[in-house]
């Protein structure tokens, strides 16, 4: 966990240093929230590149297990990138008497179908969707999980990248000095690993226009701004 009074204070103090600084807790905290967006996307793009990356993306890594409804699955209400997706099938064993005895489970994986993959996939011999044949396909559609063949059954094992949580920097109004003082009690920290704490203020500071290092992070978040900017390289 990173508390987000540290970040306030280490960014307001080295913009001090450059003679710039917040205009208020707001602008801070809108600046913060993007942040988030900008560094889970950049270790995202590195994903499974080394341990570190690893690491970093870990507190955001969650997996869960969503039920087959007339072959769609709803994407969890925080999800941001997919993993890895596999189908969990239980099929009840029943002896001579009728009795259950104890069910068998088997999971598979489910292969990524890029959006014109599909009727393709469909039509083949070799490929086509089948239960039988273990040949079980995922693809998203109309904000879903379509899952292919629509006849599979059980729940989804759904493991992806879930969306930062809003870091709130609260303050309250001191009647006596008129000025903002921080407020732990509604205040909501950032669940980045310590080891991300600079990556965070390095990136807050470039909001301010202040650089002072150069980084793989700073040169990939200057360069996904250029290529936004319609700069190309």
């Amino acid at each position: 966990m990173v508390r987000v009074e540290d970040i306030f204070n280490r960014v307001r103090d080295l913009s001090k240093k450059d003679k710039s600084g917040y205009l208020s807790s707001d602008e801070f905290n809108r600046n913060l929230n993007e942040t988030q967006q900008i560094l889970l996307d950049y270790y995202y793009d590195r994903f499974g590149d080394d341990q570190y990356d690893q690491d970093s993306i870990n507190p955001f890594l969650k997996e869960v297990e969503i039920p087959v409804i007339n072959g769609f699955v709803d994407f969890p209400e925080d999800y941001r990138h997919r993993v890895e997706v596999g189908n969990i099938y239980v099929e009840n064993v029943y002896s001579s008497n009728c009795d259950i005895n104890n069910p068998k489970v088997e999971e598979y994986p489910l292969r990524y179908l890029a959006p014109d993959e599909e009727r393709l996939t469909k039509s083949s011999p070799i490929r086509r969707p089948s239960v039988d044949k273990k040949l079980i396909y995922h693809t998203f559609v109309n904000n879903k999980i379509k899952i292919l063949p629509k006849t599979v059954q059980g729940v989804v094992a759904f493991k992806y990248i879930s969306q930062p949580p809003e870091a709130i920097y609260a303050t309250s109004l001191n009647t006596v000095t008129d000025k903002e003082d921080y407020d732990d009690a509604n205040s909501v920290n950032l669940i980045w690993n310590e080891q991300d704490k600079h990556n965070i203020v390095d990136i807050m500071l470039m909001f301010l226009g202040i650089q002072i290092r150069e980084t793989a992070l700073i040169n990939w978040v200057m360069a996904r701004k250029r290529i936004m900017n319609g700069q190309g390289n």
